[in-house]
C-alpha cells in the first residue's frame, strides 16, 4: 500500500481521537514494535507502531 495523502489523512483523522488523552503505558514487546497506551474519557486506547521493513 502506497502512503500517500489520502493515507495520511486517514491516519491523521483517526490519531485526532486521541487529541487531549493522556499517555498511560509504553510497552516494547519485541525490538521492532512499541506500544503507546492512551487513556481519554474512561476508554483505553493503544496505538502500535511498527518500523519492521518486512511488515506490510
Amino acid at each position: 500500500m502506497a502512503f500517500d495523502g489520502i493515507v495520511c489523512k486517514a491516519i491523521a483523522s483517526e490519531l485526532n481521537t486521541l487529541s487531549g488523552a493522556r499517555m498511560d503505558k509504553i510497552f516494547q514487546p519485541n525490538k521492532n514494535n512499541v506500544v503507546l497506551g492512551f487513556y481519554l474519557n474512561g476508554t483505553n486506547y493503544a496505538l502500535n507502531c511498527c518500523i519492521d521493513s518486512r511488515i506490510l
